[in-house]
């Protein structure tokens, strides 16, 4: 049985769906009391809360935590308490029972001053979310047959930030993405078959990287959607990064296996 522990996020509803069409035997998590059953088991990282009998899982993949960036800056030790210590106490709980863990992490473990960052590079984040993240790697890393998937941009039209970009430029109104930071997006659809295919294997890196092919900015990755949504690429209005006066990495783009 292989467990997804986030059944609701956005990778992790994917990835359920994709196995559950397929006839692998699965179950994905979720928080949400009205939807608790068999094949969604209660699994809350907050509060640690999971199933008693963890013996029955063969492989679990962690998409569950605090993915937004400056919540993590805003709120670091509530956010690290869920994304490293509950995180890495599931884990290790998970594998003392035999179970093969995999856990998401992202391109924010390295600084961001060069593009397709390797594998073997030396970590450097300089945000509280990429220092949560080392923190995890390091954990998981550290449990017999772990593994870490670092990604990229995952592209999800249904996030925050597009949402809100796609109902401004329907109203006519303007957007303004950076211009000087730089992204490398990746399908859900890549991101699912490259966790099935761990899943799938014994033999895997324990570390692995997962990205676009090409970086572009956040401007030119507007510009994209523009075209694809059907709205008006004049209302794109590009400013600097630098303009808030937050430190973010300038590159995330991964060299990918």
């Amino acid at each position: 049985m292989r467990l997804i522990v986030g059944g609701d996020s956005f990778i992790g509803s994917r990835l359920y769906q994709s196995w559950r069409q397929q006839g692998v035997p699965c179950q994905g998590s979720t928080r949400r009391l009205g939807l608790v059953c068999d094949e969604r088991p209660l699994i809350d990282l907050e509060n640690l809360i999971w199933p008693k009998n963890l013996s029955i899982y063969t492989f679990a993949v962690i998409c569950a935590g605090i993915n937004d960036i400056f919540e993590c800056e805003t709120r670091p030790t509530e956010t690290r308490q869920i994304n490293v210590t509950n995180t890495t106490i599931l884990a290790q709980a998970l594998a003392k029972r035999g179970c093969r863990i995999c856990c998401l992490s992202s391109s924010q473990v390295f600084d961001g001053t060069k593009s397709f960052r390797k594998r073997d590079d030396d970590v450097h984040p300089i945000t509280e979310y990429g220092r949560q993240k080392v923190s995890m790697e390091k954990n998981i890393l550290a449990i017999d047959r772990g593994t870490i998937i670092r990604l990229t941009k995952v592209e999800n039209e249904n996030g925050k930030l597009l949402k809100k970009w796609k109902a401004e430029l329907d109203r006519g109104k303007p957007i303004q993405p950076f211009y000087d930071m730089y992204i490398s997006p990746i399908s859900v659809d890549n991101v699912v078959g490259k966790i099935s295919d761990i899943a799938d294997s014994e033999s895997f890196s324990r570390l692995r990287h997962f990205g676009g092919e090409r970086e572009i900015s956040w401007a030119e990755y507007a510009r994209i959607l523009c075209r694809r949504w059907g709205c008006d690429e004049r209302l794109i209005h590009p400013v600097s990064h630098l303009r808030d006066g937050k430190i973010l990495p300038i590159h995330s783009s991964l060299a990918s296996e």
